[in-house]
């Protein structure tokens, strides 16, 4: 018999699936506990959290917009006031790297905490628009087809103002497997079998973008780069860096209305920086620019002002940069956190709340407004807030920051555990494929049973997948389920153990009347009996 099969050809395909579903199952057998563990620590983490907030809603106190002499260093404070605009830092272009040489004192003016600097570059981007499949086994005569296109391919046409190549449509390659092919389609297209081929990009694609990172210096078609994009990219250094970090106002500068309380560093940073920056165009920024190239300055001659943003060109051209600014400056902060040893100012480190049964080092401090939604904090993710008033807003926005990482999290390790149990148990879903396809092979050569079987095989191997995955749903979820009722047994023992004993005496009346109405069938079955025999 020839050689046949992509999957599982001879003996090497199957001793390689069974090596690989060996691996699976190591990786599940560590896997599995350690998603078990991930999820106990987070049952734990989210009964902690909860306590601390519970302990800090009920410590807190309320702080005076215009005085910090009713509190002690070390206790927890809530303050929710309108900024002090006349303490804002005002930024203009004279704080941004490369544009002090502008000599343009109104070129803008915006006070806030914090400014923010994004700088762009017209560079050439360079995308694979056709790949093709090498390595295929095409046939079971041995054939082997060194390159052929796999079906549709990715396309790419550049839209905009400056379009600079129109890619192929999709699926206008076509395939180099002569039209004369006596394998059936099934064959060629059945998942079991199909060996994953290695694709090669052929044709590339290359366009103008703006990017805020330094263009590539090679390209795979330098040729075809440099022709379609009118030259190569511009290299460092830049008169404007690209990722220019941004600048925030020192701790203790930005005071509150009243003067009573300041913003440290971490609160300064934890405010969004999303206010947009005015640009004016005022004098010779409205003449037209002479050419220009990234390494020289950013000078009145080629400089000029479109929308609220700063162009070196007025059409988007290769090296051409742009500059936008936004700066931090809301109407008012409610700040939560521990007054510190300096009069006026709360500490960068946070509340500590106080240790109980298995919960320590929680920490609790926020600031709003936040546009953090996404980061990490103590172990769970923030969310945006905006202008917040009452110190009981601030907590329901924090309860629902711990609820929502739970349930995330508690996604995550069930997910986990399900992927394990279905890794362990790949070696048996080998085991029927490989069973399946020696199945397939000697039955093959027999007219009119070889189809047969081989549908047969491919549906009895997708219905013991089928099973397997299901199977290791139900485990998972047992398994899920136990550790976070035994972490709640541990952390929270006089809400779970009651619970826990409710539901055993529920399982307990169930079982009771499920065996008393056993019972009286059995009686009122026997009384049947009784009547029909002497009525006999």
């Amino acid at each position: 018999m020839e050689e046949g099969f992509e999957d599982g050809e001879g003996g090497g395909g199957g001793g390689g699936n069974m090596c690989t579903a060996c691996i699976c199952m190591l990786i599940g057998l560590a896997l599995y506990p350690a998603a078990l563990g991930f999820s106990g620590w987070n049952e734990k983490r989210a009964v902690c959290r909860e306590k601390a907030l519970y302990e800090a809603e009920g410590n807190s106190k309320l702080l005076s917009c215009s005085s910090h002499a009713d509190v002690d260093p070390g206790d927890l404070g809530f303050l929710s006031c309108a900024l002090d605009k006349t303490t804002l830092t005002n930024y203009s272009n004279e704080d941004i790297k490369g544009l002090q040489d502008l000599s343009l004192k109104d070129l803008f003016h915006a006070p806030g905490l914090g400014l923010r600097v994004t700088t762009e570059m017209v560079v050439c981007k360079e995308k694979c628009i056709k790949e093709v499949c090498e390595g295929r086994r095409l046939s079971e005569q041995g054939r082997n087809d060194t390159e052929m296109e796999d079906g549709d391919y990715e396309s790419f046409t550049q839209v905009g103002d400056n379009e600079v190549e129109s890619f192929p449509e999709a699926g206008a390659a076509t395939s180099t497997e002569p039209e004369t092919n006596t394998i059936p389609a099934r064959r060629l297209n059945g998942g079991r079998r199909r060996r994953t081929c290695t694709n090669k990009c052929v044709k590339w694609g290359y366009w103008l973008d703006w990017s805020d990172q330094p263009g590539s210096s090679s390209f795979n078609d330098q040729a075809k780069a440099e022709q379609n994009c009118t030259g190569p990219n511009p290299q460092a250094p830049f008169s404007v860096a690209l990722g220019i970090s941004n600048k925030y106002a020192d701790a203790g500068q930005v005071k509150v209305q009243g003067g009573g309380w300041s913003l440290n560093k971490k609160q300064t940073k934890a405010i969004p920086v999303n206010v947009p920056v005015t640009m004016t165009a005022t004098g010779d920024l409205s003449l037209p620019q002479v050419p220009w190239t990234p390494a020289e300055a950013w000078t009145k001659a080629n400089t000029m002002v479109i929308g609220n943003e700063l162009h070196t060109c007025k059409d988007k051209e290769l090296g051409c940069m742009r500059l936008s600014a936004w700066v931090s400056r809301p109407g008012k902060v409610a700040l939560l956190g521990e007054v510190s040893q300096t009069p006026g100012l709360m500490s960068e480190d946070g509340w500590e709340a106080p240790a109980d049964w298995l919960c320590s080092g929680q920490t609790v401090q926020r600031v709003c407004p936040t546009s953090a939604a996404g980061d990490l904090m103590q172990g769970g993710f923030l969310e945006s807030c905006g202008e917040i008033d009452s110190k009981e807003e601030l907590f329901e926005v924090m309860h629902g920051e711990n609820s929502f990482t739970t349930w995330i999290y508690r996604l995550v390790g069930f997910l986990l555990t399900w992927l394990g149990i279905y890794f362990i148990c790949q070696p048996i879903t080998t085991c029927v494929q490989m069973s399946g396809d020696f199945l397939d092979q000697i039955t093959e050569c027999i007219p009119g049973v070889g189809c047969i079987v081989d549908e047969m095989t491919d549906i009895f191997t997708g219905l013991v997948t089928g099973i397997i995955c299901a199977v290791a749903c139900f485990c998972a979820c047992s398994s899920f389920l136990f550790v976070a009722a035994v972490a709640w047994v541990v952390m929270r023992p006089m809400v779970a153990i009651p619970l826990l004993i409710l539901g055993l005496c529920l399982c307990g009346g169930a079982g009771f009347l499920m065996h008393t109405f056993r019972k009286k069938r059995a009686k009122t079955s026997d009384a049947e009996q009784a009547l029909l025999i002497e009525d006999s």
